[in-house]
Formats: structure tokens, sequence, C-alpha cells
């Protein structure tokens, strides 16, 4: 992976976005098209067994990430809006509780949870604004813990990232990146799982509703 160029960038403290200094934040740059399969590597292999909050940007991520992580042999708990909260309930208590311990959330599921032993917070999708992201890491590291947070940075979220980095006064340190080779073996398990899981959501209509009311409010 090619180096980020820092040269440009001044990093100055901002209280307002300060993070905790137990908290080990890195970065992994990852080609877009095949972002899964490192996620799938890092839950096999470097990261797995850990306690995690999986934070993305969408619903529809959320969903998507749950079923084809399942095609795969990984369960995990899922927390957005478009959940009733009775589901929503059933998911933080499957997590809490150590049943699942992996949670794929929107950021619904950045402030307010009172979790404690979260030991990584892996953004896979870079959040737009720093705060967000001051947020979402801030689930680990609690109680007096030290916490680990990796956030995915792509091809298209290098500026995203570095305005992170200048916001809150400190920079991302790189991961070790995981053998490419040993990644790409992955590609055909996840295509087929993610095809799937896309099946499996239109078949089951998800976010019709949402879409439906979105289309009436415009009209109105």
């Amino acid at each position: 992976m090619r180096q980020r160029n820092r040269d440009a960038f001044i990093f100055q403290s901002n209280d307002a976005y300060g993070t905790v200094e137990s908290i080990d934040q890195k970065y992994l740059l990852v080609p877009s098209k095949v972002r899964d399969c490192y996620l799938l590597h890092l839950l096999q292999n470097e990261l797995k067994e850990k306690t995690m909050i999986i934070f993305v940007g969408k619903c529809l991520t959320a969903e998507l990430l749950r079923f084809w992580l399942r095609e795969v042999g990984i369960e995990v708990a899922a927390l957005h809006s478009q959940l009733n909260q009775t589901d929503r309930i059933a998911a933080l208590a499957r997590f809490k509780s150590g049943q699942l311990p992996i949670l794929v959330s929107t950021d619904v599921g950045s402030r307010g949870l009172d979790i404690p032993s979260v030991e990584v917070v892996l953004n896979y999708d870079v959040p737009l604004d720093a705060r967000d992201y001051v947020h979402r890491i801030g689930r680990t590291a609690r109680a007096g813990r030290s916490g680990f947070a990796l956030t995915l940075m792509t091809e298209m979220d290098v500026e995203l990232v570095e305005n992170i980095e200048n916001k809150i006064g400190k920079q991302l340190e790189e991961f070790e990146e995981p053998s490419e080779e040993k990644v790409l073996e992955k590609l055909n398990k996840v295509s087929e799982a993610k095809w799937t899981a896309s099946m499996t959501l239109n078949d089951r209509k998800f976010g019709e509703k949402r879409s439906k009311n979105k289309r009436k409010w415009e009209k109105a």
C-alpha cells in the first residue's frame, strides 16, 4: 500500500475532539473493491475472538454485513434505526451477555451504551464528522481499560481520515498489513456470501417502507 503524505498537515490539539490516550488508534489502507475480504481476514485472524463493535454508515450496510458474515460462519448482532425497539434490545442483550461478541452498528450505537468490555472498535465506514469518530472509539477503553480502534480506509477515504487526524490532534498509526495473497484467497467465498445476503434482503424487502415514506415526503 502506498504511504500517505503527512508533510502538508499540521496537527493541533483540540479539546472538543479529544480522544482517550489509552486507545491505540490505527488505520489500514485497503482497496475498496476487496474491503470485505480484509474484514473477514481480520475477524478470522488478528481480531479473532475479540469483543468488538463494527461501525458502519448506513442501516443497509449493517444488515448486509450481518447476513453475509453469517453465511461465512460468523454470527453478529446488529443495531440500527430500522430495527424495532424489541429487536434492538435483544441485539444489545446478546452482545452485552457475550452470546455474540460482535455488534455491527450505525452511529445510533456510538453514544449512551453502557458496555464496559468492548476490546475493539472497527470503523468499516469512515465517519464524515470527526466528532462521530470520537464518539465511536469512545465505546472502547472504558472503566479504566485500554482499547483498540482500527479504521479501514479505502482510496476514497484518505481525506476524511486526515481531517479526523487534524481535528483530534493525533496521527493514526498504520496497522500491519495482512498478506494480500491470503486476503484475496477469500474473494470467491465473500462474493458468494454477499450475493446471498443481497438476495435475502431483497426478498425481505428491507428498507422498502422507508423508501416509500421518503417518496411521500418528497411529493408533499
